[in-house]
């Protein structure tokens, strides 16, 4: 289950946030988690999450309504290392 964290209003906002991501590890996250169907996004197009670390937190952040983004703690046990494996258990 994943927890509402932090709410942010505005894509400045949301730079800021990302600014925080620990160790500035943008372009090495931790992992990905499959879409998360509770979670209403109509700018989600892909199979999966990005998940970052964030104040030793596992987070993701989704855009729920245009310029709000919500962010979310993610338990570590749903944290796949890459997106092929969310990939196989979808067409499985």
């Amino acid at each position: 289950m994943l927890t509402r964290i932090k709410t942010l209003i505005g894509y400045a906002a949301d730079a800021r946030w990302f600014a925080e991501i620990d160790e500035h590890d943008i372009d090495k996250p931790l992992g990905y988690i499959p879409r998360q169907s509770d979670i209403p996004s109509p700018y989600a197009n892909g199979p999966s999450h990005v998940v970052y670390a964030w104040r030793g937190r596992a987070v993701i952040s989704v855009e729920t309504k245009h310029r709000r983004y919500e962010v979310f703690e993610v338990p570590r046990s749903m944290i796949h290392a890459d997106e092929s494996s969310i990939l196989a258990a979808l067409t499985a």
